[in-house]
């Protein structure tokens, strides 16, 4: 990995700030990005919302696409 896509990933971690628990939001974002899970299953999994999902998921790929594009 290189270091810009690591500090980007602290970042996004950094500015989650116990929003919720940085290694479930992680978790949830593998699993929708490697495992092809949809919002209702990992929203079911975790006890949470499709839309809480959605949002959460698509906020984590806005800024770690958003470093890059800076």
């Amino acid at each position: 990995m290189s270091p810009s896509f690591i500090s980007s990933i602290s970042l996004v971690l950094k500015s989650l700030n116990n929003f919720v628990n940085n290694s479930i939001v992680m978790l949830m974002l593998l699993e929708y990005l490697r495992e092809y899970r949809t919002y209702f299953h990992i929203s079911k999994i975790y006890g949470v919302s499709e839309n809480y999902i959605y949002q959460l998921i698509l906020w984590v790929e806005d800024t770690l696409f958003s470093e890059y594009i800076n």
